[in-house]
């Protein structure tokens, strides 16, 4: 391969071939620098909590998710992770089906 050609390659990449992809700064902690900065109205009314789950630590490769709770539709009562997971395996997919 040519030297042009792989300049063009790297450009349009928009890096070098074979090298590990750059990790980007985490939207989460831009996101939370500009509401706690905002006035306290214009902050949801949970921020500390939502704050809390945004900026923990995610778990490592083959570490077991943190346990949540999440309420079901008609809002009177509550679903726990690891009691609705029960030892099997769970895969969450988040994405946008419109």
């Amino acid at each position: 391969m040519t030297s042009l050609c792989m300049l063009m390659m790297v450009c349009r990449m928009g890096g070098v071939p074979n090298e590990p992809p750059r990790l980007q700064e985490d939207p989460a902690r831009k996101m939370v620098e500009q509401m706690d900065r905002a006035p306290k109205e214009r902050q949801p009314p949970d921020w500390e909590e939502t704050k809390a789950l945004m900026t923990r630590k995610a778990p490592a490769v083959g570490e077991a998710a943190p346990d949540f709770v999440l309420k079901t539709p008609d809002g009177k009562s509550e679903i726990k992770r690891s009691t609705f997971q029960e030892g099997r395996p769970l895969v969450l997919l988040f994405g946008s089906y419109t």
